[in-house]
């Protein structure tokens, strides 16, 4: 069985920001003007690049718009839902887990896209899970209560 079908594009990894940072630590010296290239270099400096990149790209992965792409409109509200009532149960161990789960595509481990995908989904499915079972207890808990 083939699954060359299931092309899961992970845009945002750790090999497209190799590749930009230095072109925007240029942009940022150039953008300095008259300003000594030592003082630039010292504002901009490439680590604080590197970690903007990649909190940018860490959070596209639970952004509104991929949730939106990945589950729909019902996906996002039941993943919002799954991901309240895991932090007020204090289910620390399996929101470490969601929290860890976009690193996969990020980090570009393991390097086949479709176990990436396995991974970031399979958790982001495990929430919205999470949120249709609490959704539901709370009806039964509604519905008995009007009984």
């Amino acid at each position: 069985m083939s699954f060359e079908f299931m092309n899961f594009d992970f845009a945002c990894n750790i090999g497209h920001i190799q590749l930009d940072v230095p072109h925007q630590v240029w942009e940022a010296v150039v953008a300095g003007g008259n300003v000594d290239p030592l003082i630039s270099r010292f504002l901009h400096s490439t680590p604080s690049f590197y970690a903007n990149n990649l909190l940018r790209c860490y959070l596209s992965y639970f952004s509104p718009d991929f949730l939106t792409q990945a589950f729909t409109l019902v996906g996002l509200i039941l993943f919002g839902l799954g991901l309240w009532h895991l932090v007020i149960n204090n289910h620390w161990k399996l929101l470490a887990l969601v929290l860890l789960a976009p690193l996969s595509p990020l980090f570009n481990i393991p390097q086949s896209g479709l176990y990436q995908g396995a991974i970031l989904y399979f958790t982001l499915v495990l929430v919205i899970l999470f949120g249709i079972y609490n959704l539901f207890v709370w009806l039964v808990k509604i519905k008995s209560s009007w009984w």
